[in-house]
C-alpha cells in the first residue's frame, strides 16, 4: 500500500512539472541552456558492472569480508526517448560458465527536465558467485567458482533530483535533450526511496565463517525500505563545440526499515544509514548524433549488530543515440 502511494505521488508530481514547465518554456530558457526539440530517440548502450555483496563481521576486525558478485561481464540494451520522457531495458550478454549463472532484469523510466528529473527503476539479480573463496579454505576448480544461483536480489525504488541553478543543466549532461553553452555549476538535492528484497535458500555466510556472525547466519527474509536524502553539488566543464564533461557527487543519509526473520520469528528494524552516490558524463551531443559515457557508483548498506552488509553498485555506461524531429 505504501509503495502505491509513492508510485502515484510520482506519477503527479512527474505530470505537474510536465504542465508548469510547458507553461514557462519559452520566457524560462536561460541564455546557457539551448533545448533540443526532438519527438523521438534511440540510443542503443553497452555496461560493464563491477556490482558487488559484501559482508563485513563488525565483532572480529582479522575476519576476511566474504564478496558475492553477479556474473554479468557486461550487458547491452537500449533507451528509447520521447520528448523528456525515456525508457530503457539492458540484456545480460553471455556469461563464462566458470562463476555460475545471474539472471539480469534492468528496466528505467526516467523523466528529465533541466532542474528536475525523476527515475522510477527495477533491477533484479538471480544468481551470484563467491568471488574469494581462496579466504575461507574453499576448494575449488580454476574453472568452476562457488555459486550460490539461490541468492536473488531485487531492488526498485525512485529518484528525484533538483539543481538550483538554471544555468546548469543535468538534462544536457545525462539524457542529452539540450546542451549546455558554457560552464557552469550548481547545488543538487536528491530525494529517493528504494525498496530491497535479498532472498536465499539457505545462510549467507560461509560455513567456516558462521561461528563469527551469531545473528547473521540465521537472518532469512530479509527486505528493507530506505528513504534517502542527500544533497550535493554538480558542475559542467563545457570543453568545446557540443563536448562536455559533467560530475555531481551526493552524500546525506536515509531513514531505513528493515525486515528479516530469525529462527522463524518476524523482526523489524530502524536505522539511519549514511548514503553516498557519484556519478559523471563525458558526452558528444550533436544536431542527430550524440554519445555517452557514464560512470556510476552508489553504496547502499545493511546493519545488523554483528555485520554489515554493503550493496555496492559500480558501472560504466557507453551509449550512441539518434533524434529523430
Amino acid at each position: 500500500m505504501v509503495r502505491t502511494l509513492v508510485l502515484l505521488f510520482v506519477i503527479i508530481s512527474c505530470q505537474a512539472f510536465s504542465q508548469e514547465s510547458s507553461k514557462t518554456k519559452k520566457k524560462d530558457i536561460p541564455e546557457n541552456i539551448e533545448p533540443i526539440h526532438s519527438k523521438f530517440s534511440f540510443s542503443p548502450f553497452y555496461v560493464k558492472e563491477y556490482s558487488s555483496l559484501a559482508i563485513n563481521c563488525r565483532d572480529y576486525d582479522n575476519r576476511a569480508t566474504i564478496y558475492y558478485k553477479p556474473n554479468i561481464t557486461g550487458s547491452i540494451g537500449a533507451k528509447i526517448g520521447i520528448k523528456n520522457f525515456t525508457l530503457s531495458y539492458a540484456y545480460g550478454l553471455p556469461q563464462d560458465d566458470k562463476f555460475g549463472k545471474t539472471k539480469l532484469t534492468n528496466l528505467i523510466l526516467n523523466y528529465q527536465r533541466r532542474v528536475f528529473g525523476i527515475s522510477l527503476f527495477y533491477i533484479n539479480y538471480k544468481g551470484m558467485y563467491l568471488a574469494n573463496p581462496e579466504d575461507f579454505n574453499i576448494k575449488y576448480s580454476e574453472n568452476k567458482y562457488p555459486t550460490r544461483l539461490d541468492i536473488d536480489l531485487q531492488t526498485f525504488g525512485f529518484n528525484i533530483q533538483f539543481a538550483f541553478n538554471k544555468n546548469f543543466s543535468i538534462n544536457a549532461a545525462f539524457d542529452q535533450n539540450e546542451r549546455q553553452k558554457k560552464t557552469a555549476g550548481s547545488f543538487v538535492f536528491m530525494f529517493a526511496d528504494r525498496y530491497t528484497m535479498l532472498d536465499a535458500d539457505s545462510s549467507l555466510i560461509v560455513p567456516s565463517e558462521q561461528q563469527y556472525y551469531v545473528r547473521t547466519k540465521k537472518v532469512s527474509d530479509l527486505s528493507l525500505n530506505t528513504l534517502k536524502v542527500a544533497p550535493g553539488a554538480g558542475y559542467t566543464f563545457v570543453l568545446g563545440h557540443n563536448i562536455s564533461f559533467t560530475a555531481i557527487v551526493l552524500t546525506g543519509w536515509g531513514f531505513q526499515t528493515k525486515f528479516y526473520k530469525l529462527d522463524g520469528t518476524s523482526n523489524i528494524g530502524i536505522r539511519l544509514p549514511f548514503y553516498i552516490n557519484g556519478k559523471s558524463a563525458l558526452g558528444y551531443n550533436g544536431e542527430n548524433i550524440y554519445v555517452n559515457l557514464i560512470y556510476n557508483v552508489e553504496l547502499n548498506n545493511i546493519r545488523f549488530s554483528d555485520s554489515d552488509i554493503a550493496l555496492f553498485a559500480n558501472f560504466l555506461k557507453i551509449s550512441i543515440g539518434y533524434r529523430i524531429y
